[in-house]
């Protein structure tokens, strides 16, 4: 279940066809992070748990998290290891996703909530705009971002030849898209969580009015793609499987799920 870069083909999706619902007994899944072999890890911040499903929805084990609250999981490139945020408890702690254990802690000196790991590099977002990067191996601070005005709730990075980039998802009573360079460079902000497609539209979930945007690379609002009539119900965590051929989006409303579409 060893985490990698993957392959990225060209499509964009044009559609979601629903496939399954998955009920969850209780808690609100807060990220869902996609192994290299498309199985789920998800973030219950209510249940402090960490669980992993297959990629149709089964699931196969929990770890719950003593320390406290956990809000995201990001995976490390070519490793069996992934980092959680805590805010509560103001650290990241690693975490093994073969063998379903936490690791060691390391203090983040704000409450984080977003995490990326970009190289050598934990960059993780605070819950006072700020977005802070981490050395991992030593765990030292190598520099910190003022960013926005709200929570930093999650964040994607994009590296390629040209660009290194990070999209930031920050809430301040709405919920703002920013895009900025690694060295606090704004490229753009846009009010409506996401994820990415492999041609750098943004897909965001707006918790309000229950809809799944597209948003292409320059944060015009392409289409709304998913409403309420879709089931979306005050959707949070949104995925796609490693070769975007399916769509995942959690329900935090009173219906309390996981939606699996396939993407067309």
């Amino acid at each position: 279940m060893q985490a990698q870069t993957r392959t990225i083909p060209q499509k964009v999706p044009t559609k979601f066809e629903f496939e399954k619902k998955v009920n969850l007994s209780e808690g609100r899944i807060t990220c869902i992070a996609v192994t290299i072999d498309n199985k789920l890890l998800l973030c219950n911040n209510e249940t402090k748990q960490i669980s992993l499903m297959t990629e149709t929805g089964q699931h196969l084990q929990s770890c719950t998290v003593a320390a406290g609250r956990v809000w995201r999981i990001a995976l490390i490139p070519g490793t069996d290891d992934a980092v959680i945020t805590l805010p509560d408890n103001r650290f990241i702690q690693f975490f093994n996703i073969t063998r379903f254990t936490l690791g060691r802690q390391v203090p983040a000196n704000v409450s984080p909530y977003g995490v990326a790991v970009v190289k050598d590099n934990v960059i993780v977002g605070s819950s006072n705009r700020k977005v802070v990067f981490i050395e991992r191996v030593s765990g030292k601070c190598l520099k910190t971002l003022k960013v926005g005005r709200g929570q930093i709730l999650s964040i994607f990075p994009v590296v390629d030849d040209k660009d290194e980039l990070l999209y930031c998802c920050e809430h301040d009573g709405g919920t703002i898209v920013i895009c900025l360079k690694f060295d606090g460079t704004r490229i753009f902000s846009h009010p409506v969580c996401l994820a990415l497609d492999s041609k750098g539209n943004s897909y965001a979930t707006a918790v309000r009015t229950n809809n799944l945007h597209r948003l292409s690379s320059d944060a015009q609002v392409d289409d709304i793609l998913l409403k309420g009539s879709d089931g979306l119900d005050q959707p949070l965590a949104v995925a796609f499987n490693r070769n975007f051929e399916k769509l995942y989006i959690s329900n935090g409303g009173k219906d309390i799920s996981v939606l699996i579409f396939n993407c067309k």
